[in-house]
């Protein structure tokens, strides 16, 4: 992965461009976010560079959805 200050926004997907084939199975669509042909870790959002990635490599998506809900439910409740 490059350095994000290395990365051409003219070779950027724009996030709000993208729609997402819901007719195709689950299967699919991971396999072609792992072959790289769906990567968004880094795409443009509102004209800005965004990289998504996670700091922790055992600490995955679920993880962090947990910890998010975690905080929600401890402020509100």
């Amino acid at each position: 992965m490059k350095n994000i200050m290395e990365v051409k926004r003219n070779e950027l997907r724009d996030i709000a461009q993208i729609s997402i084939a819901k007719e195709r199975p689950v299967r699919e669509k991971l396999e072609s976010i792992i072959s790289g042909e769906d990567d968004l870790t880094t795409h443009l959002n509102d004209g800005y560079v965004v990289r998504v990635h996670f700091g922790q490599e055992d600490y995955s998506a679920t993880d962090a959805l947990k910890q998010y809900l975690k905080q929600i439910a401890e402020l509100k409740y």
